[in-house]
């Protein structure tokens, strides 16, 4: 028997890439210049390494500088998260932008172990699902995919290119009417994607030669 190969539309490629936790409660507080000074114990009780020599801006707290570096694509980002995180300051948005990091990496056990440790300290975190969802969708894994991307869904409704996301591991996975009714939802909120449209058409054709 011939090998049947599953046709996927060409204009099937994720809506967003990754999702960073930045506007945590802390960084309101900064923007509004509400956050205390860091104790002057507690900076000299940080490990000390290499990487231990970053400049810590006043009235910035550990998580917020280091999303300045990691804004910057500075290496020294990933060593802030830790020191985010073994300082109790923001753990899962410090696991989360972890995770990308390793992610941007090709590091795939290390981004999948810290989305993982997100969502343990936090299992409504938005951006862990996102995420992780995107990871496993590169992962050839549709079925975590598709349940992680649901759960971003169910804590931000308003997400809407979670609905294109659903529709295309959907696809993956040749499950053509239920890609079908997810790319009609965002098609309504988002009349003027042509693209996703062509793809609705093309999805459609497929659900009817099931």
């Amino acid at each position: 028997m011939a090998k049947v190969v599953k046709y996927i539309p060409d204009n099937s490629k994720r809506k967003l890439g990754v999702r960073k936790a930045h506007k945590s409660k802390a960084m309101q507080l900064e923007d509004k210049g509400q956050l205390n000074l860091f104790d002057n114990q507690e900076q000299k009780n940080l490990k000390q390494s290499p990487a231990t020599l970053l400049q810590f801006t006043p009235r910035l707290d550990t998580f917020a500088q280091a999303l300045k570096l990691d804004e910057k694509d500075d290496d020294n980002a990933e060593f802030a998260y830790l020191q985010a995180i073994e300082q109790g300051n923001l753990i899962p948005d410090s696991y989360c932008n972890l995770g990308i990091i390793y992610a941007s990496k090709g590091d795939s056990v290390k981004a999948l172990s810290s989305f993982n440790h997100c969502l343990s300290s936090n299992p409504s975190h938005l951006e862990g699902h996102y995420n992780l969802a995107n990871m496993y969708f590169d992962l050839k894994n549709y079925e975590l995919a598709t349940m992680h991307y649901r759960l971003a869904l169910q804590i931000d409704p308003d997400f809407t290119e979670v609905y294109y996301n659903i529709a295309l591991s959907l696809l993956s996975e040749s499950k053509y009417d239920e890609s079908l009714n997810n790319l009609k939802i965002y098609c309504n909120i988002v009349p003027n994607d042509r693209g996703a449209r062509d793809l609705m058409r093309r999805v459609r054709i497929l659900a009817q030669t099931q």
